[in-house]
């Protein structure tokens, strides 16, 4: 499970949750397993993920004994104003070995406001009059 539960971005960074996969073998077996994610926005929160990830899901893989992996996730930069919004990568599948852990199966991203969501405001010369 995501050992990285919380986040806070700024345009651009990339997001990496940290999967950890614990034996219940006897002597710490493992064999090879894939675990897939999938990010979307959370709630009514935000925009749909797809604009503002390079990529919404994928695997990870687990070779035999491998006890660590990473899920990586790029927030795109853009020049559009938004504001601030949240996101959650979820563990959705876990084949060819255990079972999720699922208090810990969801990390929430939360990505700050940018690019002057409420306008921008100066100091200029007085108009002629």
């Amino acid at each position: 499970a995501p050992s990285s539960l919380a986040l806070t971005l700024n345009e651009p960074a990339v997001a990496q949750l940290t999967l950890l996969r614990q034996a219940s073998a006897p002597a710490g077996a493992f064999g090879a397993g894939q675990v897939a994610w999938v990010l979307r926005a959370r709630g009514s929160s935000g925009d749909d993920a797809a604009t503002q990830f390079n990529q919404t899901r994928g695997t990870v893989d687990f070779a035999d004994g491998q006890t660590m992996g990473v899920v990586a996730v790029q927030l795109v930069s853009d020049t559009l104003p938004e504001l601030s919004a949240q996101y959650e990568v979820d563990l959705e599948l876990v084949d060819g070995f255990g079972l999720l852990f699922a208090p810990q199966a969801v990390a929430v991203l939360s990505v700050n406001a940018s690019d002057n969501p409420f306008g921008q405001v100066e100091l200029g010369p007085n108009p002629a009059m």
